[in-house]
């Protein structure tokens, strides 16, 4: 029997400012915690003994929030700072008697900083615009030397894409007494990533780009609607998740994001 507890105070303080009655400027910071725990799914019992600790996180903000034109036009912008200590990785590998394991340790230290912006845009009554932007520096600062994790300085952060984006269209036309036609069309995408840790290249993913598409009939009374959708338009091949074990046991399992796909939608109100 192996038992831990953690406990932690998180604060928070922000100040806000606004400038006239569509400006407003905002700073925050805040302490995040995540807490410890021993590992779920170790299918091995060197793994299930071992307890790992909490993840801290200081994050500071800086943002505006604006809107002009009677709301017809919304901008919204971040800049961020995000200081992480003990970070928590999985890792998979093989224990010393060789069987397969997953172990969960405090890693290392590391810095997140970037941006968002956020733009909404309304031409017209009928026609509306949705586009953002990200970016995302992360690096690791410090690694635990007696971690299992393969990770190094040099490591990328897994899952975080340095570059991000997105734009939505939508257009509505109305058919006199007989309801409305709604067509809208989305499309994001990320720069290349890693999908594990320890970066390994087998899975990591190319940048890649998601085009989606809406076609949508709303009855006159709004009680009901029937939409045809496609999704992954352009069937990008693109890996979500992986595990890799190549260096213990010479495999790599890769998971793929779903393909083109079309299909028809019935909502009901009641």
């Amino acid at each position: 029997d192996v038992s831990e507890n953690w406990d932690d105070l998180s604060p928070k303080v922000s100040l806000e400012y606004r400038w006239n009655e569509n400006l407003m400027t905002y700073l925050s910071a805040s302490k995040g915690y995540k807490s410890g725990g021993f590992n779920g799914r170790p299918s091995h019992q060197l793994a299930a003994e071992k307890p790992f600790d909490p993840e801290y996180v200081w994050s500071y903000e800086l943002g505006l929030k604006s809107e002009f034109f009677e709301r017809r036009l919304i901008i919204n912008a971040a800049t961020f700072f995000n200081n992480y200590k003990d970070i928590q990785l999985v890792y998979v590998g093989a224990t010393p008697d060789g069987q397969f394991a997953s172990f969960i340790d405090n890693a290392a230290r590391g810095e997140v900083k970037g941006f968002e912006l956020e733009l909404t845009a309304a031409p017209t009554t009928d026609f509306h615009i949705v586009a953002g932007v990200g970016y995302i520096d992360a690096k690791y600062k410090k690694v635990d030397p007696n971690t299992t994790s393969a990770i190094t300085t040099s490591s990328e952060f897994n899952k975080t894409p340095e570059w991000s984006y997105s734009l939505g269209l939508q257009y509505s036309l109305a058919l006199s007494s007989a309801g409305k036609l709604v067509f809208r069309s989305d499309y994001s995408y990320r720069d290349d990533v890693q999908n594990t840790p320890d970066n390994i290249q087998a899975l990591a993913q190319d940048g890649f780009g998601l085009l989606s598409a809406t076609v949508t009939y709303h009855s006159t009374d709004e009680r009901w609607d029937l939409s045809l959708f496609g999704t992954n338009l352009e069937d990008e091949r693109y890996v979500t998740n992986g595990i890799s074990v190549v260096d213990t046991f010479g495999t790599v399992d890769a998971s793929y994001g779903r393909p083109r796909e079309w299909g028809l939608r019935l909502n009901y109100n009641f």
